[in-house]
């Protein structure tokens, strides 16, 4: 790409750069042509205009009559098999979501011989990645997702494969991540993909970018959400005595109506419905039998003498009275004990939020502040998911 002239001059428009760039999809020698024939012309925008439209005068630039000979029904369909994922993946992905074509090995090596299938430079085979070019469903009509419901097999197998693949404890990259929740979102025969992708994120660990894109990708999705019975799910893990899925269950929740209302992160624990609230914490005091709930957390930190105005004594206290600190030190969410005989009053629901330290810290006040605010002011209610970690 950088030695692209033209694409790299600086000279020509940036808007349409990005059209010459989204036309090629990555496909090298569309890029050369795009560069030496077109973004030379005095009227580009009109030429590229021209190309969108039609692939007539460019299909002969990546595809020729000797190639085409060669596509037959096999190869067309690993290929849209393969186009599930749309960025480059490893070659087990593609392997993953081919799994039931027989001989499919070999049509991934046919493919990427006739150019098909783009392939990294890197060295090791290990660290190669794979892509089947978009602009091929413009050029060979045969090429194309399958129809539902098989295409949503292989999201899901896609979505699963790539969570393996990628090391989700140290995945680092949003692209990444918004591959894995956009695939395991678009299985609309899975009823449960919302929440099992909400546990992958939580699987994650202290991964901004794996939050970050969830709740981007759950926002995409927001008119698929039950608005309704939200706390179904909740109740049943209670009744099932499952509190750790209930603890998981309480901030998916949020996770929801900050979906389908449109609330900002930094906002939810201001604008989320009190109803909603007092929803949540009416099961935790009926199951546990008064042991655990937001109202719960209000008595007990006041008791230690919580005020609207944070202290960091008496939010250390309060860690000490329901069970989120041991030996002076803060406890990860997934060390706390999820059993109702504890001797702690108050452990759930937990600060599970602190899973996503970077993102749900409020800006300036800090989360400790606005949650003794909660506290305080609620007659009846307060809330307690919040991040303790960065403090």
């Amino acid at each position: 790409m950088k030695r692209l002239e033209n694409f790299n001059s600086g000279k020509v428009d940036k808007k349409l750069i990005e059209r010459a760039l989204k036309l090629a999809d990555g496909n090298a020698r569309l890029l050369e042509w795009l560069d030496n024939e077109v973004l030379v012309c005095e009227d580009i925008e009109g030429k590229l205009s021209q190309l969108e439209c039609s692939s007539e005068d460019w299909q002969g630039k990546i595809i020729w009559s000797e190639l085409y000979a060669q596509i037959d029904k096999k190869i067309v369909r690993v290929l849209s098999h393969c186009l599930v994922f749309e960025i480059p993946v490893p070659m087990s992905a593609l392997e993953a979501v081919c799994e039931s074509i027989y001989g499919a090995q070999e049509q991934l090596n046919r493919s990427i011989d006739l150019g098909l299938i783009e392939v990294s430079s890197e060295v090791e085979e290990s660290e190669r990645l794979y892509r089947v070019s978009r602009i091929l469903l413009r050029i060979i009509s045969s090429i194309k997702l399958p129809e539902v419901p098989e295409v949503y097999s292989l999201y899901e197998k896609g979505s699963e494969k790539l969570f393996e693949l990628w090391d989700t404890r140290y995945n680092e990259s949003e692209e990444k991540w918004r591959e894995i929740f956009r695939l395991k979102f678009a299985n609309k025969k899975n009823p449960e993909r919302f929440r099992q992708g909400f546990s992958q994120m939580l699987e994650s660990g202290e991964r901004h970018e794996a939050d970050k894109t969830f709740e981007s990708e759950l926002r995409q999705n927001k008119t698929e959400l039950p608005e309704d019975s939200l706390c179904v799910q909740l109740e049943e893990y209670m009744c099932q005595g499952e509190w750790r899925k209930a603890d998981e269950e309480t901030l998916f929740i949020f996770y929801q109506v900050m979906a389908f209302k449109d609330i900002e992160k930094h906002n939810i624990y201001d604008e989320i419905p009190l109803s909603i609230l007092r929803e949540i914490d009416q099961l935790w005091v009926k199951y546990s039998d008064g042991k655990f709930g937001f109202s719960v957390h209000k008595k007990i930190y006041q008791s230690v003498g919580g005020r609207k105005k944070y202290d960091e004594e008496v939010w250390e206290a309060f860690g000490n009275e329901v069970g989120w600190r041991q030996g002076g030190e803060w406890l990860y969410w997934d060390d706390l004990t999820y059993r109702l005989d504890t001797h702690c009053v108050g452990t759930l629901p937990s600060d599970i939020a602190g899973v996503c330290s970077e993102v749900w810290v409020v800006p300036e006040s800090g989360v400790w502040v606005l949650l003794a605010q909660r506290l305080v002011d609620f007659k009846h209610i307060s809330v307690s998911a919040v991040n303790r970690k960065n403090f």
